[in-house]
């Protein structure tokens, strides 16, 4: 029961921004695990010292703890939370590679995945293209490869996808619409996409990326109030 209390403390700690708090009860909620030999939550909190690591920008200490957690899968006993927590592993390990432009990291990361998931008869095949369709595409807009990009976009939309899914799918095609230079079909993908990243809570990084694009374009285009406003927009998300 303590340490159920302590890892909701230490959830609202890190949305806080309570850092330091944070630092503090992790290192005091380890020495008790260990202490009481109750190992099977060590996965779960290093889980979540990787969330603090992300919010603070330090991956490179993230994926420390992604390799801790990992290593700790073996206390659990229950099938069930033990895949969870691979799944959570293996999709930050991904975006934190991709975003250190550790490509083959990342590759390796999802093929560890789609093995995983090709072996539970439960999901649809289908499923688990799109799902990492949807890590590839970022990997390939990094290493700017539009040809291969564009096919896979294609691809993607052959499958059925979330609403999510489907917003990515229209981020990338207007990232390549904007990298050829067609500006307006890049916007009439782009704006959609900003708006519904703002409704849903995105990551401050792909609405800062996408109202730069948009503010580019506006000022192409001779909107200039439009694209001072779009770049505030973006000094925001930055923030």
């Amino acid at each position: 029961m303590w340490i159920a209390v302590q890892k909701s403390r230490l959830e609202a700690f890190i949305s806080l921004g309570q850092y330091d708090i944070t630092q503090e009860l992790f290192e005091e909620v380890l020495l008790r695990i260990r202490k009481e030999n109750r190992l099977h939550h060590l996965t779960s909190l290093h889980v979540m010292r990787c969330g603090l690591y992300n919010r603070i920008k330090m991956d490179e200490t993230a994926v420390v703890e992604l390799a801790k957690a990992e290593e700790n899968l073996i206390y659990y006993t229950g099938d069930e939370n033990k895949a969870a927590h691979y799944f959570i592993i293996l999709h930050n390990r991904i975006l934190i590679a991709t975003r250190l432009k550790m490509y083959d990291m990342a590759r390796n990361a999802m093929a560890q995945y789609k093995t995983y998931m090709e072996n539970n008869p439960q999901t649809p095949k289908e499923t688990v293209e799109a799902h990492i369709g949807g890590y590839m595409c970022a990997v390939l807009k990094g290493e700017e490869d539009w040809d291969n990009l564009g096919a896979l976009l294609k691809r993607l939309g052959t499958l059925p996808l979330t609403e999510e899914q489907r917003s990515s799918v229209d981020y990338y095609t207007g990232v390549i619409h904007f990298q050829q230079g067609h500006h307006m079909k890049a916007e009439a993908r782009l704006q959609p996409v900003l708006e519904f990243f703002q409704r849903t809570g995105a990551d401050s990084h792909w609405i800062e990326e996408i109202c730069v694009m948009l503010a580019t374009i506006a000022e192409r285009g001779k909107r200039y109030k439009r694209g001072m406003e779009l770049y505030k927009m973006a000094y925001e998300a930055a923030k």
